[in-house]
């Protein structure tokens, strides 16, 4: 499977042309698994292999934002700040026992969003749309770019599986390229 999973984006040839061949079931098979680059506006709903990932606080308290509508929608749990829940994955960005945001530092941050890469590669058959985007506010004190930086981790190559909101991946993609 990761052989042929592989060959995504490359020109595949046979000999065997223009007569059916064997590159045909590998072309089939790549096209139905071909995961989305970005998406765009808000996320309302999910397929049944998509998880939603969502800034969360200390307290798991999932009040507003992106992680009213994990609570709401997602399956996230009331009182649980970290990990799998549901149909959604919650990393804690916000910490509400302080009054200054950001509250979190970024070092905390990017080591959960690196434990969500490893947790994402090693459940590779979902597929994860990250809540942050490239316009609006972040509720956890970060400006994008901030956020953007921390999920870039310094070029880090982001699973394949994992999917930004189109704004928000071209800010990925501007800090992996500078």
């Amino acid at each position: 499977k990761k052989r042929i999973l592989s060959l995504r984006g490359k020109v595949l040839g046979c000999f065997c042309k223009p007569n059916s061949c064997h590159g045909d079931i590998i072309v089939e098979y790549l096209n139905n698994t071909m995961r989305p680059q970005y998406y765009e506006g808000k996320i309302t709903e999910l397929g049944t292999m998509d998880i939603f990932v969502f800034g969360s606080n200390t307290e798991g308290r999932h009040g507003k934002g992106a992680a009213k509508l994990a609570k709401d929608k997602f399956g996230a749990i009331y009182g649980q700040n970290f990990g799998r829940q549901g149909k959604s994955f919650a990393i804690v960005t916000k910490d509400l026992t302080k009054k200054e945001h950001p509250s979190i530092k970024k070092s905390k941050i990017v080591a959960q969003i690196l434990y969500f890469y490893l947790y994402a590669i090693q459940n590779d058959s979902y597929t994860y749309y990250v809540a942050y985007s490239g316009k609006d506010k972040n509720l956890n004190g970060y400006s994008n770019e901030d956020m953007a930086k921390m999920f870039a981790i310094n070029g880090l190559l982001i699973p394949d599986n994992i999917v930004f909101e189109k704004h928000f991946l071209k800010l990925i993609e501007n800090e992996t390229t500078n």
